[in-house]
């Protein structure tokens, strides 16, 4: 073990899962084809992506062999954020199961461990935001639509149907809203799930 490696356990733990979840996909890897790299069950290295289980020393020395990389790829601030998903005509949003999308896109400024983007299929344009092979951000989801969300151009789940790209105003009610998208028809008084603020475009 490097004297390296032991310091970068004082790192910060949602950088390396950043980092590792960035070099699985540069690698087209699922979960799957990752456990069975470091010798764990998928579950196993799913806790590791996720957090629930601190890389250790030896982990992290383990993982810049199996990716090829330096240390400091695995340690340090990553310049990439993942791409989770795809938005496609009407400004619906599909999130992708781990590993069906094998590219990643560059990380703003302000990103955050929760910062995630998506790319606009082919062909498609969403009116006012973005067109084609652009990719467009968000943060972290929140349960329901707070208030820093009203107003703002968000990703939304409504409560039982689609992932959409909204803009979120107050319904008729304090626990409906309407979702207003420029060239689409207004969805009035819809039940919000989730929604996550749209931060950042840049094309491909």
């Amino acid at each position: 073990m490097s004297e390296d490696a032991s310091q970068a356990c004082e790192q910060s733990p949602a950088v390396m899962q950043h980092n590792l979840k960035i070099l699985r996909k540069r690698r087209g890897w699922r979960l799957q084809d990752a456990a069975e790299a470091f010798g764990l069950s998928s579950k196993g290295y799913e806790k590791i992506e996720s957090g629930e289980r601190r890389l250790s020393a030896d982990r992290i020395s383990q993982a810049a062999q199996i990716y090829g990389v330096a240390l400091s790829e695995i340690i340090s601030a990553s310049h990439e954020i993942p791409v989770v998903g795809t938005v496609s005509h009407g400004g619906t949003v599909h999130y992708a199961s781990s590993g069906d999308i094998n590219c990643v896109a560059p990380r703003p400024n302000d990103a955050t461990s929760e910062t995630v983007a998506l790319l606009v299929d082919k062909g498609v344009s969403v009116p006012g935001i973005a067109i084609e092979n652009y990719f467009i951000y968000h943060d972290e989801k929140r349960v329901g639509v707070p208030s820093e969300h009203l107003e703002k151009l968000c990703f939304v789940q409504i409560e039982g149907g689609d992932i959409l790209i909204r803009r979120i105003y107050p319904g008729s009610s304090p626990d409906v809203f309407d979702l207003v998208g420029m060239g689409f028809e207004t969805l009035r008084d819809k039940r919000v799930a989730w929604s996550a603020l749209m931060t950042w475009l840049k094309p491909r």
